[in-house]
């Protein structure tokens, strides 16, 4: 969404997964981009939702679908030791976040001996970085099948596989809530969610970071074991936490941002934004 932000339309080919049927597809979607005070008009079978910057909106109008995923270009790469299976041709995006790596980094450092849970785990990357830090059990969850495989893919080229290492396809956001009803605790979290989703897997709920990274933060905080940590990461530039909130529910952010922008991506370090999450004790 981000990269539309100087266009007034675009068109694009995006890769949707069907939730129903769990087949991926390709659709063209058409943006229209308003300005800070500018009405959209309502389209058929669109949906306005915000995007960075304030005021803006994206209206997202749906046309024939394009046909069955697009030939994979499966590839791989190396990063810190460790192999990770990537793909140049099937997806918008490659499996692997470039402006992270120093952030997996630093979750690999936090890792020996930890019970480490990775939220919006994509295609596991940070789950590879814990079980290669010591991690003494890992549990994975993202909403799409599709990335969980390629998180256990990634797992299993890196020598990581057993039942010390849980794959979870859930909606994170009410895994949070069940999990909180449980006795597991952990004592590394990583969270790095998207900052918009409208998947259909979610039903009538929406996810914007903005709006509901207190509410996320706040539950996160509650699986911490004693003493225990989280890493949040998130990449809406013009994200602002609500520290108020958190904190009066026993959530405190300690901003590490400038400690995980790597060399290359200096000269745009708004590119994403990390926080450590620890919970204190309310009076």
């Amino acid at each position: 969404m981000a990269a539309l932000r100087a266009l007034d339309e675009a068109v694009v080919s995006l890769h949707l997964e069907d939730a129903r049927g769990g087949e991926a597809r390709f659709f063209e979607l058409t943006f229209h981009v308003g300005g800070d005070d500018e009405e959209i008009p309502a389209l058929d079978e669109a949906e306005q939702v915000g995007v960075e910057g304030k005021g803006r909106l994206v209206e997202v109008v749906r046309e024939d679908v394009l046909g069955p995923v697009r030939p994979s270009r499966v590839a791989w790469t190396g990063e810190s030791g460790y192999v990770f299976e990537i793909d140049l041709g099937g997806y918008l995006d490659t499996g692997i976040f470039l402006d992270h790596r120093m952030t997996r980094e630093l979750v690999g450092s936090m890792a020996e001996g930890a019970r480490f849970l990775n939220l919006f785990a994509y295609t596991g990357t940070a789950t590879v970085h814990a079980a290669g830090g010591g991690a003494a059990s890992t549990v994975t969850v993202d909403l799409s099948q599709t990335y969980l495989s390629w998180a256990e893919r990634n797992m299993k080229l890196n020598g990581f596989s057993g039942r010390n290492h849980r794959f979870v396809r859930s909606d994170v956001v009410r895994w949070i809530t069940e999990e909180r009803a449980s006795k597991r605790r952990y004592d590394l979290i990583f969270v790095d969610p998207p900052t918009f989703s409208n998947s259909k897997a979610m039903g009538k709920d929406t996810w914007s970071v903005q709006r509901d990274h207190a509410e996320l933060l706040i539950g996160v905080s509650r699986l911490l074991a004693r003493g225990g940590k989280a890493v949040f990461s998130c990449n809406l530039r013009s994200f602002k936490p609500d520290t108020e909130t958190l904190e009066r529910y026993g959530a405190r952010l300690t901003d590490i941002t400038a400690d995980t922008i790597p060399e290359d991506f200096a000269r745009n370090p708004k590119i994403h934004r990390c926080y450590l999450v620890e919970r204190i004790e309310t009076s």
